[in-house]
């Protein structure tokens, strides 16, 4: 007998609490679980309608199937309602498995002669009988009184019962073999047969097993999905939502929307609602063209500062799409959007034709996920890293903690920059694909926690994905099908603590010229006081200059804006005990560089009542280097202040000590002595009242005056 056979296993990705517990279930209403659609002269798979049919044109025998994730070692059942809805008398269907010795298990079932069959193929087809597996013959079918009639719908279970293995039609058992010896392990690859001229539909598949998920202790098992509404979401699918992180802006794409550039053909565009001060989302908009256009654009990440989007295109400097694979970084301007970069990553390629990426929250890391020669089984999540020279790395596997045999996808990193959240159909758990959490243990981006399934409060049966959350860590966006308004919607729910990032701090404010008090368009950079390494960067708005910034926990920082013929005046925040999500306002000053300004230097630190410099003043002053270097000609005078606690002599002689201190470090690094004078003036020249803490810090304070350009 001669066979062609094409495999593609059915998409399932599985493990639960309890026994028998559903982890997964297909209706077929549309094909989120990613089935082939093809048509040939041999056969046609098409997915639509309820059912996923599978017509076999020529007489042969084909197969379905691919990777499952399941726990071999554990008892499981896989079922399947089917039905024969036309073909030849002697064609018949049925269920299939995949051995890890490579040998297509089959329990198939002819609904004409009532008559069922099982057996298994390697290099030739073997019927097994008596629990052996012996050459096939036809009279090996066994007639079976449970199998119904012609086109009418069968149940099919396949089911694993200890060291047996089951196979029943309508509930009745007709065949019962030893599980490890006659068929080893499945390596969980489930799927379909067709045999003969005739055309199956399948209508629901779904698979149970006692197999503990590894989720979070505690979580609810409810949760309620709000969704958007109709101000957000539409008849078509909304995919790739992307929360800013303030939570006041979503983005997402639109699939087929008659309004998109390329209209019903074109593939999605990106669109956004803002959150009105109802707590209500306003009716969506499209994003401006560019950076929206014709093809697939959509929002990879909202950066901090609200003024700056990575897009999944690459642009040239007139803004028009490029056509070639990439990512840009486009910024608000008062005229509309502007490309600030484009993303190059070197050695960048795909086996996959789904892309699906997400860049950190201080712009130093690309997730994506791809299919390279060194992944573990499907897509795996990739990384590429910024270095201190502004190039990207190769993508580099994050390793198999996180990836799995099965497929990784829609990755997204919370605010705190070590809380990885993605989709994945090879770790077990509730459904096609489920959302799970990894944390990132170490800079290498190599080292990870176990990952911890969000549980059946928020996975469901089908696939989940697109899970994105805004810095405060309260709610969750994700995409599903549940009581939708059309396809896929996006809907919102609250996360439990358990399954919360790391607290950040979100930082707002305005950039403002110090002199006038009018806003500033700069780039804002914060970086880790302790060693000055940059730990992120960011854009204030072209118009009234506000910013936003995201600072994890555990570090103390520096932050300040920068631009040409400015001098920033730095500020700073101790997150090292940071326990909770806060907000913090704080305008960020720059003082123009002209004669008679006086420039603050916030981020200089003494011990108390001493005068050596500690290590973390060393950048505030390394920058006030820089512009001595770069204005050659500039003179300044360095004045120490106090409050008015303690004696007044010890604080003249204090302020005075302070300033010459600032003037011995910059003599040391290069700065001629005849550029530089000091002088202290203890508490005498108080920029806030003495009588409350906070009036006193602010005088407590070093600065310097320019005398000369």
């Amino acid at each position: 007998m001669r066979h062609r056979i094409l495999f593609f296993l059915l998409l399932l990705s599985f493990a639960a609490q309890g026994q028998s517990t559903l982890w997964f279930y297909d209706d077929f209403v549309d094909n989120h679980h990613g089935w082939p659609v093809s048509e040939s002269a041999e056969n046609r798979y098409a997915v639509g309608n309820g059912v996923y049919t599978l017509e076999v044109k020529n007489g042969n025998v084909y197969w379905v199937w691919k990777y499952v994730h399941v726990n071999d070692g554990k008892d499981f059942i896989y079922e399947v309602i089917a039905r024969k809805k036309t073909g030849e008398e002697g064609a018949d269907f049925g269920i299939t498995a995949l051995g890890k010795n490579g040998t297509v298990y089959q329990f198939r079932i002819n609904p004409t002669t009532q008559k069922s069959w099982v057996g298994s193929f390697k290099k030739e087809w073997k019927s097994i009988v008596n629990n052996e597996a012996k050459a096939f013959a036809s009279e090996d079918y066994k007639a079976s009184s449970s199998v119904k009639k012609d086109t009418t719908l069968n149940k099919l279970t396949l089911q694993r019962k200890g060291d047996e293995i089951l196979f029943l039609v309508n509930n009745v058992e007709v065949f019962r073999g030893g599980y490890s010896k006659l068929f080893e392990r499945f390596d969980g690859n489930l799927g379909f047969i067709v045999a003969g001229k005739m055309t199956m539909e399948v209508e629901k598949a779904s698979v149970k097993q006692d197999n503990a998920v590894n989720t979070f202790p505690n979580m609810p098992a409810y949760l309620k999905k709000e969704n958007l509404g109709p101000a957000v979401n539409t008849t078509y699918d909304e995919v790739v939502p992307r929360i800013a992180p303030d939570g006041k802006t979503i983005y997402y794409s639109i699939k087929q929307h008659p309004d998109n550039t390329g209209g019903t053909s074109d593939s999605d565009e990106a669109w956004y609602s803002e959150l009105g001060k109802d707590g209500k989302w306003g009716p969506r908009k499209k994003l401006s063209a560019p950076p929206n256009g014709t093809g697939s654009t959509y929002v990879v990440s909202p950066l901090p500062d609200n003024n700056t989007l990575v897009m999944n295109c690459k642009y040239d400097e007139n803004m028009n799409i490029i056509p070639e694979w990439g990512l840009s970084v486009v910024q608000k301007t008062t005229t509309g959007w502007k490309l600030r970069e484009n993303i190059d990553i070197p050695d960048f390629y795909s086996k996959a034709n789904i892309l699906e990426m997400a860049v950190s929250a201080d712009q130093k890391a690309i997730l994506v996920t791809l299919k390279r020669q060194d992944s573990y089984g499907e897509r795996d999540i990739y990384v590429s890293l910024k270095g201190e020279d502004g190039k990207w790395s190769i993508p580099f596997n994050i390793g198999n903690v996180v990836n799995t045999k099965g497929d990784e996808s829609s990755p997204f990193m919370a605010a705190d920059g070590v809380s990885l959240y993605f989709g994945s159909d090879g770790h077990p758990g509730y459904g096609a694909s489920d959302i799970f959490v990894s944390h990132r243990l170490d800079d290498t981006w190599k080292n990870w926690s176990a990952p911890m399934n969000l549980g059946l409060a928020i996975n469901t049966p089908g696939w989940d994905g697109y899970y994105t959350i805004p810095a405060s860590g309260d709610f969750a966006y994700l995409t599903s099908d549940q009581n939708s308004i059309g396809k896929l919607d996006i809907v919102k729910l609250s996360i439990p603590d358990v399954a919360k990032p790391k607290p950040v701090v979100l930082v707002y404010g305005t950039v403002l010229n110090s002199k006038t008090k009018q806003p500033v368009q700069a780039d804002i950079t914060y970086r880790d006081l302790s060693n000055n390494k940059e730990l992120g960067t960011a854009t204030s708005n072209p118009v009234d200059g506000s910013y936003k910034i995201v600072l994890p926990a555990g570090v103390v920082y520096s932050f300040l804006a920068q631009k040409a013929d400015f001098y920033a005046v730095s500020e700073n925040i101790d997150l090292k005990k940071l326990n909770k999500y806060q907000e913090i306002k704080r305008d960020l000053y720059l003082s123009p560089i002209e004669v008679g300004q006086t420039v603050r230097l916030n981020n200089l630190f003494f011990d108390s009542n001493k005068f050596e410099l500690r290590n973390e003043s060393k950048a505030e002053l390394d920058r006030l280097i820089a512009i001595l270097k770069d204005n050659a000609q500039m003179k300044i005078k360095i004045e120490g202040h106090t409050d008015n606690v303690g004696d007044a002599a010890s604080n003249m002689t204090l302020s005075g000590n302070r300033a010459k201190a600032v003037v011995a470090y910059l003599t040391n690094k290069g700065i001629e002595a005849g550029r530089l004078t000091s002088q202290g003036y203890g508490k005498g020249k108080p920029v806030g009242v003495n009588t409350t803490e906070e009036g006193r810090q602010k005088n407590r304070r070093v600065e310097f005056v320019i005398l000369s350009k």
